[in-house]
């Protein structure tokens, strides 16, 4: 049923919604395959989803008709994803430092390999001291 709030779209209309959103996916793309500067691929990736995001929710799920609190949440959870990729786009940037080294996993692997060498040793030496006294004792006989 159809009120006077709610209109009607005809499909021509998600269909140019649709076309718009794929032409920016593949904007987005583009951008990325083409562009080595990390930031600008990130910004403009980031902010075409952003505007894609709203097309998603404004039109194929109606929120463009909705009661106003509904876009006080829609500008909270925008505002969530800024200070999200405000909070690691430093990180992101700037790969230098320790951070981002794996010395310590890496030791720790090394550690980790190490002991399974020993047990290994450990396990074939006792099997071989086990044969060498099986031998002993045969030949004592």
């Amino acid at each position: 049923m159809i009120t006077n709030d709610h209109q009607a779209h005809s499909v021509s209309h998600y269909i140019q919604i649709w076309a718009t959103i794929l032409i920016l996916f593949v904007v987005s793309i583009t951008i990325a395959q083409v562009s080595y500067e990390r930031p600008f691929v990130l910004v403009t990736s980031f902010g075409i989803a952003m505007v894609q995001a709203f097309l998603v929710a404004a039109y194929f799920m109606h929120l463009r008709e909705e009661k106003a609190y509904i876009t006080y949440l829609l500008i909270s959870m925008l505002l969530a994803l800024v200070l999200l990729y405000a909070g690691t786009m430093g990180d992101v940037n700037h790969s230098a430092g320790k951070n981002w080294e794996a010395t310590d996993t890496a030791k720790i692997i090394q550690d980790n390999a190490d002991w399974e060498d020993k047990l290994n040793e450990a396990a074939n030496g006792e099997a071989s001291s086990e044969a060498h006294g099986e031998a002993h004792g045969k030949a004592a006989h």
